[in-house]
C-alpha cells in the first residue's frame, strides 16, 4: 500500500478576513504563552533532576535529602561542579521548594526520587525517576 503524504494545515484568511485573523490570534497567543512558560518550568526541573542522578551516582545511589535540593545545597554544588547555575524560570526567578507555583516538591525515595509542583500557570506537574 502506497504511503500517503499530507502536508500540516496551516489557518487560512481571505484577503480582508483581518477581523477573523485578528480573532483567532488574539485566542492562540494565550495558549502560546501559556505552552512556552510550562515548558520552561519543565526544563528547570530537568536540570534539578540531572543534578540528583549525578549526585546519586557519587553517593552509591542514594538520593540526596530533601534540605540538599535547594539553592546553596548538595544539588546547587553538583550544577556548579557541572558548570551550570540553579535553574531559573523565565520570570527571573529561581525555581525554589515549596508548594506554591513556580515551586517544587522533592520526595527522596529508597531507589529514586518524586518531584512534583505547580507551574507558574497553575499546572499540577509531576515526575518520578529510579534506578
Amino acid at each position: 500500500m502506497a504511503e500517503v503524504q499530507s502536508e500540516p494545515t496551516q489557518p487560512f484568511f481571505e484577503r480582508g478576513d483581518e477581523d477573523a485573523y485578528a480573532t483567532f490570534k488574539a485566542e492562540l497567543d494565550p495558549i502560546l504563552e501559556k505552552r512556552t512558560i510550562e515548558d520552561d518550568y519543565k526544563a528547570a526541573i530537568e536540570t534539578i533532576q540531572d543534578a540528583i542522578h549525578a549526585w546519586a551516582d557519587d553517593h552509591d545511589g542514594k538520593a540526596p535529602p530533601v534540605d540538599e535540593v535547594r539553592p546553596g545545597g548538595a544539588i546547587d554544588d553538583q550544577l556548579q561542579a557541572d558548570g551550570k547555575t540553579w535553574p531559573q524560570l523565565t520570570s527571573g526567578r529561581q525555581l525554589l521548594p515549596g508548594k506554591g507555583l513556580g515551586e517544587f516538591v522533592y520526595e527522596p525515595r529508597a531507589k529514586g526520587f518524586k518531584i512534583s509542583g505547580l507551574a507558574p500557570t497553575g499546572q499540577e506537574m509531576s515526575w518520578a525517576s529510579s534506578w
